[in-house]
């Protein structure tokens, strides 16, 4: 007999007999092989006809939907899914049982999704970061008929608040006054694009004029047209940019405008709101009344949450937007900085053991804290790993092989304390070699490593300080020089006596 419908959802293993909702690391990554276990059982019961799995982020509708669109004899996993990796054991799950496998897909609003997280209680509200992050996760990846789906129902829901802040806003009362600069056109107003502040100069529909090289000239404007806040670009102006229909686009084009007289280029126009880097091409070309100012290929495409990255990095301001040309990071890398931060807490362990001599009080307390420390970030980084990239990068003979192989090479170095320094030295290289060379770290993962480094970076200037004082303490001063040359000459007196 077939059974009525089952949710299965981790949230639910993530409520508390009063009902309230506690998120942490290790209950989340608890809650989930609760929700699979169940699944699996109920796969295995043999008494279901498919699999459903509810794809979208957090305020998407996922739950809401559910309550209505129920079908006897199918199991509906509500969760996130913003990745194909983490549909695809369960695909293969229902698969190798033969059951049908279906996705609703949630697709959701950015900012709709961002609205009903604010209207949540405490406990059950998700950083906006993380929202923005998972719905540029699920824009690039989101469920195919290639993953084995045998059918994926789209929900679209209308984007209400789109419209209300695509129309630029009046200045209210506790808007910042914006300085007016000779020869600049007054704001009419202002735009909060996914979080990024735009002053309107232009509305669409107006008429936007101003002086040239070739006298005075307008042009009816297709879209708002504004600049960023808070950023600089080449010129020494804030980054202008031309602001589309779709508020919740993830896709951000940077054009590199170049001058039709000399061919030389120019400054940099951001392309927001676009469904493709064609269409925002297409939008920008349609502001020119003659050719040149675009030249082919001469554009920078990314992720809105890249491009975030990039004006709020004080290092980029003044400089052409040229996106994070930097190697994809990966299970391998992040996997290899893991085995380092293990291979570091063994050293400053070891030490612990091992200090011996009249400061050895003082030293064996450094090295408890030392180690101490890394043993709560060694977890975090392995939680944020497997939870990115799977079980894999966290393989203990794989681990194993990478601390040796560290462990090995600091162990040229006898004097414990400059091995802890040694070690401590190359963790930073690391991590900076990391967050330097990786693009697609997301902002949570970035701010780890980063506040990762500032620790170590303390660590390192507590060694540096005590093989100072270490040095200090076996260098002699004229007094200790003195009262030794005269306790030997009483010495050598006592002798001839």
């Amino acid at each position: 007999m077939k059974r009525r419908a089952t949710v299965v959802s981790p949230d639910a293993y993530l409520l508390t007999e009063s009902g309230e909702y506690v998120w942490s690391v290790p209950r989340v990554k608890a809650a989930w092989a609760q929700a699979t276990a169940q699944t699996e059982k109920l796969i295995a019961s043999g008494r279901f006809e498919k699999l459903v799995l509810l794809v979208g982020i957090p305020a998407s509708g996922k739950s809401t939907w559910l309550k209505s669109h129920q079908e006897a004899g199918a199991i509906y996993f509500d969760a996130t899914f913003t990745n194909a990796w983490k549909r695809e054991p369960y695909i293969r799950m229902a698969k190798d049982a033969g059951m049908r496998v279906e996705a609703v897909y949630m697709n959701t609003p950015l900012l709709v999704c961002m609205d009903r997280n604010s209207c949540r209680t405490v406990d059950r509200k998700v950083p906006e970061d993380t929202l923005v992050n998972m719905a540029v996760s699920l824009a690039g990846d989101p469920p195919t008929s290639k993953e084995g789906f045998d059918a994926i129902l789209k929900v679209n829901t209308p984007a209400a608040r789109t419209a209300k802040n695509l129309k630029v806003m009046e200045t209210p009362a506790n808007y910042f006054p914006v300085k007016i600069e000779p020869g600049k056109p007054k704001f009419e107003g202002f735009i909060d694009f996914q979080g990024l502040k735009i002053d309107v100069e232009n509305p669409k529909g107006s008429t936007r004029t101003k002086k040239g090289p070739d006298g005075e000239w307008s042009v009816f404007m297709h879209c708002h047209y504004g600049e960023i806040r808070g950023t600089e670009g080449v010129d020494g102006d804030k980054l202008d940019v031309y602001v589309g229909d779709n508020h919740d686009s993830p896709i951000v084009v940077v054009i590199h405008q170049h001058l039709p007289w000399d061919g030389s280029y120019d400054e940099d126009k951001v392309m927001l709101g676009y469904d493709s880097v064609e269409e925002a091409i297409g939008a920008y070309k349609k502001q020119y009344d003659r050719p040149g100012f675009y030249k082919d290929g001469e554009h920078t495409a990314m992720p809105i949450g890249q491009f975030w990255r990039w004006v709020q990095d004080g290092r980029k301001k003044g400089k052409k937007v040229t996106g994070v040309q930097r190697k994809r990071a990966s299970a391998t890398h992040l996997g290899a900085l893991l085995a380092l931060l293990r291979g570091v807490s063994w050293v400053h362990w070891t030490a612990h053991w091992v200090m011996e001599g009249e400061a050895s009080y003082g030293d064996h307390e450094l090295f408890d804290r030392l180690y101490q420390s890394t043993t709560g970030q060694i977890d975090a980084l392995a939680e944020k790993l497997v939870a990115t990239y799977g079980s894999d990068v966290v393989d203990p003979v794989s681990q194993a092989h990478q601390m040796v192989s560290a462990l090995t090479s600091w162990s040229n170095e006898s004097c414990a304390i400059k091995r802890s320094a040694w070690a401590e030295r190359s963790l930073q290289v690391a991590i900076e070699d990391v967050l330097t060379q990786s693009g697609d770290l997301s902002v949570g993962m970035e701010n780890f490593l980063e506040g990762l480094a500032d620790e170590h970076e303390t660590n390192l200037y507590l060694l540096g300080q005590r093989l100072k004082g270490r040095a200090a303490s076996r260098k002699p001063s004229a007094k200790n020089i003195a009262v030794r040359f005269l306790l030997r000459q009483a010495a050598s007196r006592l002798v001839r006596c």
